[in-house]
C-alpha cells in the first residue's frame, strides 16, 4: 500500500468518526447543514476527467471551496501524474471537519483555511486553474435573512441574472467561485440535480448557458444518491471559464458510472436556453411543442395552507371536546396522503370527511379580546399553544394575530405532489376526489375550478367523478416532465408544475358545454 492509500484509508475512517458524532449529537444540524461526504470512487473518477480537460503540461492551481476532509485532495494526489501542484488550498467552514482535515494533510502542500468560501473577497487566496467542489446542501430557509440578502446581491451581480430569495446555498458557491476561476480554468461541481428543474435554478443555467463554457452535465438515476443520507438526486457539472463562449451544444451524459456514461447525447444550446426542464436530457430529446390546453385552463393550483403548527391547530374530534373547542371554529381537514386509504372523500351530513378519525382545524379569526370575553374555553386553549411555543414559529410570529389561518374553501379535487412509483402502479401523483366540507394542509395540492369550470359542475354535479377520472387519465409522461425528481425515484410537483400539465382530455371533453354555458 502506498503512502497516499495509506493516507486516503486514514481519511476515510475519520470521516466516517466525525459523520458519527455528527449524527449521534444532532443528525438532522448535520443535514441542515447540508454537509454530505463526498464517495472517494466519486472523487476520483471527477479528477480523473479533470486533468483531461486542463490544458496539458500546466502546473496546478487548485482550490476546494467546501473541503470536508479532503476527499477531492487526495484524488488530486492520486490522479497528477507528472504535473506540478503549485497551489492547492482547501475552504471548510467547520471546526469539526476542519481541525481534522488540516492534521490528515499537514505533510502535503495543502493549505487549508477555516472561513466562510462565499465571504471571501476576490484578492484573499488568488486564482486557480482547477476548481472542485461538492458544495454544502443548504436550503434557502435555513440561511439567515442577512446571509441571504448578502448572497442573492452578490450571485445577481456575478451572474447577472435575477436571483430567486429560494436559492439553495449551493448555486450561490457556484457564482462565488467564478472570481477565483482563471480564463481557462476547469471548475467541477457535484450538486444536486434539482437546479435543472427548479425555478431558482435558472439563474444558474443562465450562467452555464451563456458566461462559461459548460462542457458536460452528468446525472446519476434517481434511485440512487451521491450524497450519502440525503433525499437527492446528485449531478457533476464540468464546465471552463472562456472569455469567447462559442461552443453550440453541451453534452448531457447519465448513468451510475460517470467515466462510462449508458447514455449520452449533445444538446443544442438553443434547445436548453427554451426549455425549462434539464432533467429530461439525455434520455428523451427536445420537447414536442404543444398549444392545447392545460391544467391551469381550468383550475387555480393551490398549495394546501401550512398551519404553523399542525400538532396544535389540527386535532382529533375526542381532542376538540376535551378542550371544549367551539364548532363555529373547526374546519374539517384531510389528513397527510399516508393516511387516506380511499381515492374518494365521502361526507356525512355534516360535510365531514367519512374517515376513521376525522380531523379539524382550529381556524377562527376574531380578535384577541372578543375571544377573551365570549370564547374562554377557546381563549384557554389559545394560552395552552402560547405556553408552547406556537406563537413563535416562522409562521404565526409573521401573522397579525398568530392563531389566524390562511382562508381557504373546500375543492372538489385534491393532488398528491410527492410520491414514488410502487408495484401496483407507476403513477407517483394522484387525484382525489373530495365530496366532504374538508380543506387540505400543505401535504397536498388544491385545484380550485375557475369560473366556468365551476359554473359548470354547479350545474351538472354528475359529471364531478368524470372531470376526476379525466385528471387521473392524464398522461402520467407529461405529469412526470413537469415535475422534478429525487433520490431514491422520489417524485415532486409543485403548483405551477402542474398547472402546466397538458389537459386535452379535459378540453375535448368540456369545450362544446363551456361554449355553450358562454352564450
Amino acid at each position: 500500500m502506498t503512502n497516499l492509500e495509506q493516507q486516503e484509508a486514514f481519511r476515510l475512517a475519520e470521516q466516517s468518526r466525525l459523520d458519527a458524532i455528527k449524527d449521534r449529537s444532532d443528525k438532522k444540524e448535520r443535514n441542515r447543514l447540508g454537509q454530505f461526504a463526498t464517495p472517494s470512487e466519486l472523487a476520483n473518477d471527477i479528477l480523473k476527467i479533470s486533468m483531461k480537460l486542463m490544458q496539458p503540461n500546466t502546473p496546478i492551481r487548485f482550490l476546494d471551496p467546501a473541503l470536508g476532509t479532503g476527499a477531492f485532495v487526495s484524488a488530486l494526489f492520486g490522479n497528477v501524474a507528472n504535473r506540478t501542484v503549485e497551489r492547492c488550498i482547501g475552504v471548510e467552514i467547520d471546526p469539526h471537519y476542519y481541525n481534522p482535515a488540516k492534521e490528515i494533510w499537514q505533510e502535503s502542500p495543502l493549505q487549508a483555511l477555516n472561513k466562510d468560501f462565499t465571504a471571501l473577497s476576490h484578492d484573499a487566496i488568488g486564482k486557480f486553474n482547477l476548481i472542485v467542489c461538492n458544495p454544502p446542501y443548504v436550503r434557502h430557509q435555513h440561511l439567515s435573512a442577512e446571509t441571504k440578502k448578502r448572497l442573492k446581491e452578490s450571485t445577481a451581480s456575478t451572474i447577472n441574472s435575477k436571483v430567486s430569495a429560494r436559492m439553495g446555498l449551493y448555486c450561490h458557491f457556484i457564482a462565488s467561485a467564478d472570481k477565483f476561476l482563471e480564463e481557462h480554468g476547469v471548475s467541477v461541481w457535484l450538486i444536486p440535480s434539482e437546479f435543472m428543474d427548479v425555478n431558482y435554478g435558472g439563474a444558474i443555467k443562465h450562467y452555464l448557458l451563456h458566461q462559461v463554457e459548460t462542457i458536460r452535465v452528468h446525472r446519476f438515476p434517481e434511485r440512487e444518491s451521491k450524497f450519502g443520507g440525503a433525499l437527492v438526486s446528485s449531478a457533476v457539472v464540468f464546465f471552463k471559464k472562456s472569455p469567447k463562449v462559442g461552443q453550440s451544444t453541451i453534452e448531457f451524459t447519465a448513468g451510475d458510472s460517470l467515466l462510462f456514461p449508458s447514455t449520452s447525447k449533445k444538446i443544442d444550446k438553443s434547445i436548453l436556453q427554451e426549455e425549462s426542464k434539464w432533467t429530461r436530457f439525455p434520455s428523451k430529446g427536445e420537447r414536442a411543442e404543444y398549444t392545447g390546453p392545460r391544467i391551469k385552463d381550468f383550475f387555480k393550483v393551490k398549495r394546501g395552507l401550512a398551519t404553523g403548527g399542525n400538532d396544535f391547530f389540527i386535532v382529533t374530534r375526542d381532542q376538540a371536546e376535551q378542550h371544549n373547542l367551539p364548532k363555529e371554529f373547526l374546519t374539517p381537514i384531510l389528513p397527510s396522503p399516508k393516511h387516506i386509504h380511499a381515492t374518494t372523500i365521502e361526507a356525512d351530513e355534516n360535510g365531514t370527511p367519512r374517515l376513521e378519525s376525522p380531523l379539524f382545524l382550529v381556524d377562527c379569526r376574531l380578535e384577541p379580546d372578543k375571544i377573551k370575553n365570549e370564547y374562554p374555553s377557546l381563549w384557554s386553549y389559545l394560552e395552552h399553544g402560547k405556553a408552547l411555543g406556537i406563537n413563535e414559529s416562522y409562521l404565526c410570529r409573521n401573522r397579525k394575530q398568530w392563531y389566524w389561518q390562511e382562508h381557504r374553501v373546500p375543492s372538489p379535487f385534491y393532488c398528491t405532489y410527492i410520491g414514488r412509483k410502487s408495484k401496483k402502479s407507476d403513477r407517483p401523483f394522484s387525484f382525489i376526489l373530495n365530496r366532504s366540507k374538508a380543506v387540505v394542509s400543505n401535504s397536498l395540492l388544491a385545484l380550485e375550478p375557475l369560473k366556468e369550470m365551476k359554473h359548470f359542475l354547479d350545474e351538472h354535479p354528475e359529471h364531478l367523478e368524470g372531470v376526476w377520472k379525466i385528471l387521473n387519465n392524464l398522461c402520467n409522461e407529461s405529469m412526470k416532465d413537469e415535475g422534478r425528481v429525487y433520490g431514491g425515484g422520489m417524485h415532486k410537483m409543485e403548483p405551477k408544475e402542474l398547472s402546466n400539465v397538458p389537459a386535452k382530455e379535459m378540453g375535448d371533453l368540456l369545450s362544446n358545454k363551456f361554449i355553450k354555458l358562454l352564450l
